[in-house]
C-alpha cells in the first residue's frame, strides 16, 4: 500500500522526501569536531536490510525510513550535550544568530516545503514547493476545463452542420423522388397516350 494512491511517483512528493533526507544526513558542524557532526553518530540510522530481509523491511528501505536508537541518542546527550546543542542550532560566524545545526536548516527547508511564500537566500519571495504544486494544478484545471467547453462548441458546431447536411440530403432525396414519380407519370402517360 505504501506506493500507491494518488501521490505515488508524484515528482512534489518525490522532492519533499529527497530534500528532508538531505538535511537530515548533513553534516553540521560542533564542537566535538568529527566525534558527533551526522545525526547517525546520534542514534538515527538509515534503515537496513537483515541478511535475510522481510517484505516489511524491504518496504522501510525503499520509503526512505529511519530507524531512531534512543540508547545512543541518551548516550551521546550525557557525553557531548553542547555538542548535540550545536548540532541543532549553532552560530557559527559569531553573530548570535543561529544560521546551522539540523533543527535550523530542517524548519528552512520545511519553509521552502509548507509555506504559501518563502524568501529565498537571494532575498527574493517565490511561492512555496506545495502552493506552488497546487497553483500549477488550479491552472492545469483551468485550461482544461477552457479546452473542454471549446471542444464542446465546436462538437455542438459540428453536429448541427451534420444535421443540415442530413436535412438537405433528405430533402434532396425526397425532391428526386417527387422528379421520378413525375417522370413515371410523364412516360405512363405517353405510353397510354398513343
Amino acid at each position: 500500500k505504501l506506493y500507491e494512491g494518488l501521490l505515488a511517483g508524484d515528482m512534489t512528493v518525490s522532492t519533499i522526501k529527497t530534500k528532508i533526507r538531505r538535511v537530515l544526513t548533513n553534516a553540521y558542524p560542533t564542537r566535538a569536531g568529527n566525534l558527533l557532526k551526522f545525526f547517525s553518530q546520534i542514534g538515527l540510522h538509515n534503515s537496513r536490510y537483515s541478511s535475510n530481509p522481510s517484505e516489511e523491511e524491504k518496504r522501510n528501505l525503499r520509503a526512505g525510513y529511519f530507524q531512531f536508537k534512543e540508547e545512543k541518542f541518551k548516550e551521546m546527550l550525557g557525553k557531548y550535550y553542547s555538542a548535540i546543542k550545536d548540532f541543532f542550532a549553532n552560530d557559527t560566524d559569531g553573530d548570535l544568530v543561529k544560521e546551522n545545526g539540523l533543527s535550523v536548516k530542517l524548519n528552512k527547508i520545511l519553509q521552502f516545503i509548507a509555506s504559501k511564500n518563502y524568501r529565498s537566500t537571494n532575498g527574493r519571495v517565490y511561492p512555496g514547493l506545495i502552493e506552488n504544486r497546487i497553483s500549477v494544478q488550479k491552472s492545469y484545471l483551468k485550461n482544461n476545463k477552457k479546452r473542454t467547453k471549446r471542444f464542446k462548441k465546436r462538437m455542438v458546431a459540428k453536429r448541427e452542420r451534420m444535421i443540415r447536411q442530413i436535412r438537405r440530403a433528405e430533402q434532396a432525396e425526397l425532391k428526386a423522388q417527387s422528379i421520378r414519380r413525375r417522370l413515371g407519370a410523364f412516360r405512363n402517360y405517353g405510353r397510354n397516350g398513343q
